[in-house]
């Protein structure tokens, strides 16, 4: 019995303890808990984290065959790369259109898309495996592009010294062992040195970065038809189905209403009981603009490419004349060759001998878009002379028409 009663008091003791604790820690966790209640529980840093997927080479292929993603990476290539380089010397420019170009367009096309696009030169009876000692002969020059996902690469520098540190010593193509001196390597955003081996010592493809909003895209696109497939809806009213269903005995009636709706359509009229009613309810849809809209300016901020760009329409509103979305797009064309262009295609230019290139300052308006810009600034300035406005002088800021000396004489 006194043992029992010293347990008890242990026990007792001990259990006076651990309520102290709890109580402390039930005092603590109640501060964190009305914290988070008040201040934070609605907080998205505190109940959302960021992650990124890195997409397999199948996804990657089927992303570039995308409609959507296809048309940026052409936007961004053709943009980036058509008549905006210059030469030293028109003979240089002339080797360069005939057997550079479609080289270069395409490694950059494989580099938004993949991550990588790499062109491997050789001269006719070259080892690839072997290291360049000479530059190459372009009338003897040999080329092939091949995509980031056939890439591989079997041997890296781990020098820190070294300029060749983290990179790629022998790329593998096919099997195919190729030296680095024969392969000019596009690469685009380069990831953290952690990752290099997981990308396969290349940069994260445009695939990667636009990945969620091709996929919002994609969900818009198919709620669309669906949306408005639901606009109308039709309800049956059907005498005693509430007892139907609580005795089980809806699938009749299930088949009777399915029945009646394959009958119905456009080319005729529905047939139905007597005692049978169809009402149909038609639902409010709002919004729906803005919701499609998102998805594209989502696909415009990550890419830098103006929505009007992307879908290829003029711009709206009665002062906007595509000028301010052209001078974005400009800047954003000339980050990307400087980040991510101007340095593979000089180091092709050393392997041929041939002196570096650079990129024109500032692409102009091709005669189709100069002609759309004024097509839009003509109709801006028609809707103003409706409404009594000074036209004129529109036209004369926008560049269209310009005072000569006849009209200064008269205003004299």
């Amino acid at each position: 019995m006194f043992i029992f009663n010293k347990r008890k008091k242990e026990e007792s003791f001990t259990d006076s303890v651990n309520d102290e604790r709890s109580i402390s820690a039930r005092f603590r966790d109640g501060l964190s808990d009305m914290l988070s209640a008040l201040s934070s529980r609605r907080s998205a840093s505190s109940r959302n984290r960021i992650t990124h997927k890195k997409l397999s080479s199948t996804e990657l292929i089927d992303i570039y065959k995308n409609g959507v993603a296809n048309k940026i990476f052409r936007i961004l290539t053709g943009s980036a790369l058509s008549e905006t380089i210059n030469f030293q010397a028109k003979e240089q420019e002339l080797i360069y259109k005939a057997k550079l170009e479609d080289s270069i367009k395409l490694a950059a096309m494989y580099q938004l898309a993949f991550g990588r696009g790499i062109i491997v030169l050789w001269n006719d009876g070259d080892d690839l495996e072997t290291e360049l000692t000479n530059s190459f002969d372009p009338d003897k020059l040999g080329m092939r592009v091949f995509s980031g996902d056939m890439v591989t690469v079997s041997e890296y520098s781990r020098d820190l010294m070294s300029d060749r540190y983290y990179k790629p010593i022998n790329y593998v193509v096919r099997g195919q062992t190729i030296h680095y001196s024969r392969v000019i390597d596009f690469t685009y955003v380069m990831p953290v040195e952690n990752e290099m081996p997981t990308y396969r010592f290349g940069g994260v493809p445009l695939s990667e970065l636009i990945y969620e909003q091709l996929v919002n895209d994609g969900v818009i696109e198919r709620a669309a038809s669906t949306i408005i497939d639901k606009n109308s809806s039709f309800f049956y009213k059907i005498e005693g189905f509430k007892d139907m269903l609580r005795n089980k005995k809806e699938s009749d009636l299930v088949s009777y209403i399915t029945t009646s709706e394959d009958n119905r359509s456009i080319y005729g009229a529905g047939i139905i009981d007597a005692q049978d009613e169809v009402l149909s309810i038609s639902q409010a849809l709002t919004n729906l603009k803005e919701v499609d809209d998102i998805s594209l300016r989502r696909l415009s901020l990550v890419t830098g490419i103006p929505v009007s760009i992307l879908v290829g329409e003029s711009v709206k509103g009665l002062n906007a004349s595509g000028e301010n979305e052209q001078k974005t797009f400009i800047e954003s064309i000339k980050s990307y060759q400087s980040f991510y262009l101007i340095d593979p295609i000089n180091d092709l230019m050393n392997k041929l001998g041939m002196d570096p290139v650079n990129f024109q300052i500032e692409k102009g308006l091709s005669p189709e878009e100069q002609a759309n810009y004024e097509k839009v600034i003509l109709g801006n300035a028609a809707q103003m002379a409706l409404m009594g406005e000074d036209y004129a002088s529109y036209l004369a800021d926008k560049g269209i028409t310009k005072k000569d000396d006849v009209d200064n004489f008269f205003d004299a």
